[in-house]
């Protein structure tokens, strides 16, 4: 269910579509949000990079929102399970503080230049580490 939610947010966007109805839209939007919730549960992260080309592609969403929609549903997706992780004291918080802390500040940083980067460029980028991401797990 936690990884409809965020899509069911999306909603607000699909009068911008002309070949979907809204039930159409909702249906793909869920599916997307439940491969990204597969994702990120089988291999521990990766949901975000399933979301940003299929909301793109399915949804009709320019990539700027595809980015930030893919950062604002992997946060309740990836905190939902780590809230699991939690409970089940599978996981020790303590030692990941200082990764935290870095990783808002990089959060942050990053969401304010994402702002000023044109689409076209995003594209690239995004490709790029797709690239170098499929390139590693193949040979490294």
């Amino acid at each position: 269910m936690k990884y409809f939610a965020c899509f069911f947010l999306l909603r607000q966007y699909y009068t911008h579509m002309a070949n979907n109805t809204q039930k159409e839209y909702l249906l793909k939007a869920a599916s997307i949000g439940l491969l990204a919730g597969f994702i990120n549960g089988f291999f521990g992260s990766g949901g975000g990079l399933a979301v940003v080309p299929l909301s793109e592609k399915l949804l009709g969403l320019d990539m700027k929102k595809c980015l930030a929609t893919s950062v604002f549903c992997m946060f309740f997706i990836s905190a939902a399970g780590a809230a699991m992780y939690f409970v089940k004291q599978d996981m020790e918080p303590k030692p990941f503080m200082p990764y935290l802390i870095g990783g808002l500040a990089g959060g942050v940083i990053g969401g304010i230049i994402m702002r000023k980067v044109k689409i076209l460029w995003l594209r690239r980028l995004f490709a790029a580490l797709l690239f170098v991401a499929a390139v590693r797990q193949v040979f490294f």
